[in-house]
């Protein structure tokens, strides 16, 4: 029975920021508020990813996820972060004939949302709450395939993008469990948000030969690199980690204790 209850408080969680994203919707509608389409969904995500934040904010256990910040952190965060990126660029671009996408302007207001709010509030959200709160308590693969369908949601454009977040929050997930350092989470999901507004900005316009190389056999061959990359990194514990990169033992043992 205490199994049972776990999971469905687990369920409950996940199925919790979607309904607050609707009810956000719902009462930006209702108060007829004025907004362009990704100030809208903007709106609706800090709202929602704000007050999950404030219900569970016990679960963050701020020393755990900040505790290791450093020079070696933030390279390992932009390896991960770029070969991520080379897969799942690659998953997003399957439908598009890329010699016709031009380069897209950002206003300030989307960078500092890309940037800085989407890697922590998603990263808080989508994965270190909800794992801090359920590890130990429910399967490792439940944790890591409910938190990728939660992470992919957020992303439902497309069936692309859909995939492409999925395998991006089952790597993640699986990243996080291992070492427990939402700093890392965080960084990875910075420089990836960075890599793809420079790409967005500026390779795609200025750079027509990176264009043209997405179509090379040596394309193809370093995104098959990447997945491969990938799949050791989430399925082989990262002893290569420093411990700085590790969450200390008292966090599992204050969530426990929390709960």
């Amino acid at each position: 029975m205490k199994a049972i209850y776990h999971y469905l408080k687990f369920f409950g969680v996940i199925l919790l920021l979607p309904i607050l994203i609707t009810l956000s919707t719902l009462l930006l509608g209702f108060l007829s508020v004025d907004l362009s389409t990704f100030q809208y969904g903007m709106l609706t995500l800090v709202i929602a990813t704000s007050i999950f934040a404030v219900i569970f904010y016990k679960d963050i256990k701020f020393r755990a996820v900040f505790q290791a910040f450093s020079i070696k952190t933030t390279l390992v965060a932009f390896i991960i972060a770029f070969v991520l990126f080379l897969f799942c660029d690659f998953v997003e671009n399957l439908p598009k004939d890329l010699s016709f996408i031009t380069p897209t302007k950002y206003s300030t207001l989307q960078l500092l949302f890309y940037l800085s709010f989407t890697p922590i509030m998603e990263e808080l959200a989508c994965r270190i709450i909800i794992i801090n709160r359920f590890n130990k308590k429910i399967p490792s693969w439940v944790l890591v395939l409910g938190t990728s369908l939660l992470f992919a949601f957020l992303h439902i454009r497309d069936v692309y993008l859909f995939t492409s977040a999925f395998f991006m929050g089952f790597v993640l997930a699986r990243l996080f469990l291992f070492t427990r350092n939402g700093a890392l989470l965080i960084l990875i999901h910075f420089f990836y948000n960075l890599i793809v507004v420079y790409q967005n900005m500026s390779l795609f316009g200025i750079a027509p030969k990176v264009v043209l190389f997405y179509y090379t056999p040596g394309y193809y061959i370093l995104v098959g690199i990447a997945f491969l990359l990938l799949l050791v990194i989430s399925f082989i514990k990262p002893t290569f980690f420093n411990r700085k990169i590790r969450l200390l033992e008292y966090a599992d043992h204050g969530s426990n204790e929390n709960n």
